[in-house]
């Protein structure tokens, strides 16, 4: 948990008070609720930008990620099919993600 609370301390650093990575998911659609297009991506980005950086800074990216190959070589060798289903959504939501960051061109 001392990634997690080191990646929460970096988030309110940067003045969003988050405990945990899911909490920005669950929370966008009310956060961006009546705002223009435009002022939600740019919330968007704005969250994901903060996200990323604070996985960086601190070692929640590195632990999730050593967590998820540990998991995957000793635990969920008999969930194949989900684990295909996970890569798929995964690669999804970093398309979503880098159409969501691309800049955008005309009006």
């Amino acid at each position: 948990m001392t990634a997690v609370k080191a990646w929460s301390r970096c988030m309110r650093q940067t003045g969003h008070r988050y405990a945990w990575p899911d909490e920005i998911r669950e929370d966008l659609d009310g956060l961006t609720q009546g705002m223009s297009a435009g002022r939600a991506h740019a919330t968007e980005v704005e969250l994901a930008m903060a996200e990323a950086t604070c996985s960086k800074e601190t070692s929640l990216g590195t632990t999730a990620r050593a967590l998820e190959r540990e998991y995957r070589a000793t635990k969920l060798q008999d969930y194949s099919d989900q684990l295909a289903t996970y890569q798929r959504m995964k690669l999804a939501a970093l398309a979503r993600a880098q159409s969501i960051t691309a800049p955008r061109t005309g009006p």
